[in-house]
């Protein structure tokens, strides 16, 4: 048996956690009472935001692992942007 972190058993818990609330979106969908309604929005739109706050995630990862690229490559894209910004005054 694999030993797991503190970190791993939260992860795997927040993934059973989005898993089971995806299965009651898909279980509640032909109810239409006013709190369901409402609450299947909240959840969707949570579900939404853990998605955003997995890509910012990546996206930290992946900039912290290559630090002088992302520099370049701001670098590189505010220059093309300061050269075109300038070219049309």
């Amino acid at each position: 048996m694999k030993n797991r972190t503190g970190t791993e058993d939260l992860q795997q818990g927040i993934t059973d956690l989005k898993n089971d609330a995806r299965a009651l979106i898909a279980a509640t969908g032909d109810l239409a009472s006013d709190a369901i309604v409402q609450a299947r929005k909240k959840l969707t739109t949570t579900l939404e935001a853990t998605k955003a706050v997995q890509s910012v995630k990546a996206a930290d990862k992946a900039l912290r692992k290559n630090p002088y690229q992302a520099v370049g490559i701001a670098f590189g894209l505010g220059a093309i942007f300061g050269f075109i910004l300038a070219r049309r005054r």
